[in-house]
């Protein structure tokens, strides 16, 4: 009787194929990004860099104050599914020169 029960309980497992971390997009918290360009650099051109790395972004504020803010350019903020697509982001931003800065979203501190 005792392996009859090992055998059923072993039933029940079911093993989930290897996933890259979301599991479903009901459950997956999107990771957000700021990026800020220089201030030379128009809207325009800024949405086109941000278009042809292919990730969707709004318009968003840096929230770091109105120093900050007068001396930057346009900021948006882009959302990723995976730390993947963000670290593949952040790779370009080391050779996109009209990028000012970027940083993770942090709602829980302060509105960006």
């Amino acid at each position: 009787m005792r392996n009859k029960k090992k055998t059923q309980e072993s039933e029940n497992i079911v093993l989930l194929p290897e996933t890259e971390e979301v599991l479903s997009p009901q459950k997956a918290k999107k990771i957000e990004l700021v990026v800020v360009f220089h201030l030379e650099v128009p809207e325009a051109k800024a949405q086109a860099i941000l278009e042809a790395a292919g990730f969707p972004y709004k318009e968003g504020a840096a929230g770091r104050g109105k120093i900050y803010f007068y001396s930057t350019g346009p900021t948006f903020i882009v959302t990723f599914d995976t730390k993947k697509q963000q670290k593949e982001l952040e790779k370009t931003h080391k050779k996109t020169p009209e990028i000012y800065e970027m940083w993770e979203r942090d709602k829980s501190k302060r509105k960006d």
